[in-house]
């Protein structure tokens, strides 16, 4: 069953690299969310390339239609090229350039085997296009201090979006670290709660913008007996027991032939 739990990659935006918005798109362009979703997670999560599930009608109203979660690691190299990263170490394949080298630390709570795959994963992708990435992998007390004082550049995280899809988590609230309050999604986002701006028009401005990269929603499982029938629409979003007083039990009734028959 589809859930509101949300997969991303933090962004320190004070890191010097990361400040600039073209090598965080190309950081998105060369992440493999696919992986992510059906290696990490077994399946049991949707790539995600935007805060909002691809697989619900608010997406096909919300995104634009040339949104995707392909990897393009050309497009990526491109990106990082323009930004002056055009040396590439022949030994360790780091890019670097006149604004320094991409070695980057990437952040990760160690009490969950999931995320340690995640970060993994994005060590990889981002192997490929000269992002050198050294992965800090601690308890969680440790993560969110270091969170709190801003000693990271890149981090994995997982939230739970509210059954409104409110991003409000990431601009002020739970999950703001390392995006300024005035980055152009954060501005932008206080536009939509204003009602100024709609969210078509944020989520363009957040995919130029990407003060943090979603990666993946998780999914959940549902196990039942054949004895329940829960009907299709009591799953809804975020939700597994929901119209709980529509689900029906198995029973058996006596017959005049005394067999028993099966009814809901």
């Amino acid at each position: 069953i589809p859930t509101s739990n949300l997969i991303f990659l933090g962004i320190n935006s004070d890191s010097y690299a990361l400040s600039f918005p073209p090598v965080r798109q190309a950081l998105s362009f060369a992440v493999n969310r696919d992986e992510i979703a059906q290696s990490v997670y077994s399946g049991h999560a949707v790539a995600a390339d935007l805060p909002i599930r691809p697989d619900t009608r608010a997406y096909s109203q919300n995104a634009a239609s040339d949104q995707q979660t392909a990897v393009d690691y050309a497009a990526a190299q491109h990106l990082l090229e323009s930004e002056g990263y055009t040396t590439v170490d022949p030994q360790t394949g780091t890019r670097s350039g006149d604004k320094g080298s991409l070695r980057m630390s990437l952040l990760v709570n160690n009490e969950s085997e999931y995320r340690l795959e995640v970060a993994n994963c994005v060590q990889d992708s981002l192997a490929r296009v000269g992002v050198s990435i050294t992965i800090h992998s601690l308890p969680y007390d440790q993560y969110v201090q270091t969170l709190t004082e801003g000693g990271y550049d890149l981090y994995i995280g997982e939230i739970k979006l509210p059954n409104n899809g409110s991003l409000s988590a990431f601009f002020g609230g739970s999950v703001s670290y390392g995006i300024s309050d005035q980055s152009k999604s954060y501005l932008a986002w206080q536009e939509v709660l204003s009602g100024t701006v709609a969210l078509p028009a944020f989520f363009t401005t957040f995919t130029q913008d990407l003060p943090f990269l979603p990666l993946a929603f998780r999914n959940d499982v549902l196990v039942s007996s054949d004895d329940i029938e829960v009907p299709d629409e009591a799953i809804l979003f975020g939700s597994a027991l929901s119209q709980l007083d529509r689900w029906r039990v198995q029973e058996e009734e006596t017959t005049e032939e005394g067999t028993t028959a099966s009814l809901w």
